[in-house]
């Protein structure tokens, strides 16, 4: 990893912190959210956050989110939190950017983004999950262990699938989302899950963005052969198992595939990593 990716994770997850310290209302997703399940899983620069607390509207959670951390002070660091001007909204999913910019004294330091979605279909999450954070080091503002609450591993493999199968722009291009493959597939290998609430899942993000997905995986255009391969070619320690697409597809498919073609009146069982395969 280099510095500039180091620096930016440190600073996420400073704010992370910070923020759930401040108001457990918001739930963690994306990128950030698998790393904090899979210590070394593919990271992001941004964070995706949502809230299950009122105020839940996307707009009105950004709001909610400028108000709470705006001019906070971790540490000797102070976290701008602002909506950038112009920023629009497209898409199935109601979302939002903001941008954190960070600063030592008068001096910028780093920035990252954070996507806020709004009202999503999901179970309410009463669990939390401690986290430790990355950089190892010991600081005298801020604990080494922080506690979030995570979105449900079944609504981001549902995600991540619906994704992979969206098409975009008038002339219905199909999804690049390479890294959505990737993820899904470690998913297979590091965490469990439950095929009723994976159904469930799928069928909403399904009806949400007009799809009918496929009765399997299968990659979505001719192009993701090579764009997977860059994709593994800029991750630092990519999982071995699945650093060739087609692996990938196969132990992505072994947890998705049964789901993907069953009757929802007959999806039971749990996913096992260990076993690879629904028990």
């Amino acid at each position: 990893m280099n510095p500039n990716e180091a620096y930016n994770r440190f600073f996420r997850e400073l704010f992370l912190a910070e923020l759930m310290s401040r108001d457990q209302g918001w739930v963690l997703k994306g990128g950030t959210n698998l790393y904090c399940q899979i210590p070394g899983a593919r990271h992001t620069r941004d964070l995706d956050l949502y809230r299950q607390d009122d105020p839940t509207s996307f707009l009105r959670a950004a709001a909610e989110l400028v108000e709470t951390m705006d001019e906070a002070k971790i540490g000797s660091y102070r976290f701008n939190v602002s909506i950038p001007k112009g920023e629009t909204v497209d898409g199935a999913i109601d979302n939002i950017s903001l941008k954190v910019e960070i600063f030592y004294g008068v001096n910028p330091v780093v920035e990252f983004g954070i996507d806020v979605s709004g009202d999503l279909h999901v179970p309410v999450v009463t669990d939390f999950l401690d986290v430790q954070r990355s950089d190892g080091l010991d600081l005298e503002f801020m604990e080494r262990d922080y506690r979030i609450r995570s979105y449900p591993i079944e609504n981001q493999i549902a995600d991540k699938i619906s994704a992979m199968y969206e098409l975009h722009d008038l002339r219905q291009q199909p999804s690049t989302r390479y890294r959505d493959l990737y993820d899904i597939a470690l998913i297979s290998l590091e965490l469990r899950a439950d095929a009723s609430r994976l159904a469930e899942a799928l069928r909403i993000q399904a009806k949400i963005r007009c799809l009918t997905l496929p009765l399997e995986l299968h990659l979505p255009s001719s192009e993701w052969a090579d764009g997977y391969a860059r994709l593994i070619g800029r991750l630092v320690g990519p999982r071995q198992e699945i650093i060739e697409v087609n692996d990938a597809l196969r132990i992505a498919g072994a947890l998705a595939n049964p789901i993907l073609s069953s009757v929802e009146s007959t999806v039971t069982g749990e996913w096992s990593p260990d076993a690879g395969r629904w028990i």
